[in-house]
């Protein structure tokens, strides 16, 4: 069961397949830590138009479904996708099944929507159920009242297209993982107002539930051509482990290298953000 949320199922009223479905959420974990970790897995940047891109982090079955990293791991779209096709093989034909794109009160707030979920229509009735596997919620959208909805789709395009890269504008975020009461994104963007090849920055921010602005747990930059870092150890403590603070730390490295190879990666000097 997902910690960090407290009573997810909510029951006022009969849930469809309500076993099948909890079931299905209850091992899953929102975290991108293990795609962005592949050995497979790369990352690039375009200086000129402001935008980085990972590469390989989506995968596929040979039937074009999602694949979660260990069947379990993955971020709101591929959570959501998965659930789908679970779901497909026994809820029949008495029910619509659609991907919402969303905001969420306590860790997607907006304003623009970044989350997905799942909405369930019982055709006879016009029921609406709401299932958001990363946070691990299943419940009537009237009990579900967490969520702005911004538009439905059978499909999520990418996923669809079978798209194994994702792009982001520089300093937009990739989802790490929810944990503790945060939300953490790895970020490739401008160091002090320059994005070029002598100045970059790979970072690693934590935003607390119900909060908008965030704290900055570990930076690796260029700046001038010179290799800093920081570290926020006591907020590091706070939002992951030990093994995925480790993991955090080689995947900035990796990420730093594959952008910069001449890079020497010892014996940095510190920074205060």
């Amino acid at each position: 069961m997902a910690e960090h949320i407290r009573n997810p199922f909510k029951k006022t009223e009969k849930l469809p397949f309500y076993k099948e479905i909890t079931e299905i959420l209850s091992p899953l974990e929102y975290s991108g830590f293990f795609a962005y970790g592949r050995n497979d897995t790369t990352v690039s940047v375009d200086f000129l138009n402001q935008a980085w891109t990972v590469h390989n982090v989506h995968r596929y079955d040979p039937k074009g479904r999602i694949l979660l990293d260990q069947n379990r791991y993955g971020v709101c779209g591929e959570l959501a996708s998965y659930v789908r096709d679970k779901i497909r093989s026994f809820s029949g034909d008495k029910f619509g099944i659609m991907f919402a794109q969303v905001t969420e009160s306590g860790f997607f707030p907006g304003p623009k929507p970044t989350h997905i979920v799942l909405v369930i229509q019982e055709k006879s009735t016009r029921k609406m159920f709401v299932i958001d596997p990363s946070l691990h919620r299943y419940g009537s959208s009237k009990d579900l009242q967490e969520y702005l909805y911004f538009g439905f789709s059978n499909e999520l395009a990418g996923i669809k297209n079978h798209e194994t890269d994702v792009q982001f504008e520089a300093d937009r975020g990739a989802p790490v993982l929810i944990r503790n009461g945060y939300i953490a994104s790895i970020y490739v963007g401008n160091c002090e107002g320059k994005f070029d090849e002598d100045n970059f920055t790979i970072a690693i921010r934590a935003i607390r539930r119900f909060k908008y602005t965030g704290r900055t747990l570990l930076s690796l930059r260029k700046k001038e051509g010179q290799i800093q870092i920081f570290r926020d150890k006591e907020l590091i403590r706070q939002v992951f482990s030990p093994e995925q603070a480790q993991q955090a730390e080689m995947i900035v490295n990796s990420w730093f290298l594959q952008i910069d190879p001449s890079a020497e990666l010892t014996g940095i000097a510190e920074f205060s953000s």
